[in-house]
Parts: structure tokens; sequence; C-alpha cells
């Protein structure tokens, strides 16, 4: 699960394709994102958190011309685990 901070919040809601979906808040981010965590755990999923940093996200997307909406987030953050499991086992 993506780590973001209020700063990173606000920018992703002036560049998402999908912003009108996303919680007008990062408050109400916060709180739908600690439901999803226990909604996983408490069917046996571990999330790991992994810090995102402002512009890393757009960049990412850019690269790979894809839009940034909440499938290609998921993407960025499960080739942000990938990346650092790679550098775990180095």
């Amino acid at each position: 699960m993506p780590g973001i901070n209020q700063k990173l919040w606000i920018r992703l809601r002036e560049i998402s394709a999908d912003s009108n979906e996303l919680e007008e808040t990062y408050g109400e981010w916060q709180i739908h994102a600690e439901l999803a965590i226990k909604d996983f755990a408490a069917r046996g999923v571990i999330l790991e958190k992994v810090i995102v940093e402002t512009e890393d996200i757009p960049a990412w997307c850019n690269e790979r011309k894809l839009p940034v909406n909440s499938e290609s987030r998921s993407k960025y953050a499960a080739w942000l685990l990938r990346e650092k499991s790679t550098r775990r086992k180095q």
C-alpha cells in the first residue's frame, strides 16, 4: 500500500485522471486507507507500506505512457515493492 503524505495527496488530486473518484480530503483518504488495511488483515493479508515521493508517480506513469489513475497507482506501488525486494536480495 502506498504511503502518501498530504503534499502528495494534493498533487494526486490535481493530476489524476480519476480525481473525481478520490476522497475529497487527505483525512478522508487516511480513514479509508486504515479501514482497507484492517479489512485485508482480517482476511489474513499483510500489506507492506511503501513511501511514495511527490513527483515519482507522475514521472513513472509518463515514462510508461499511462494515465495517473487508480490502476496505474496500484501498478506503481507493486513496482516499488518489487524494486524494494530486489534491493534486499542483493
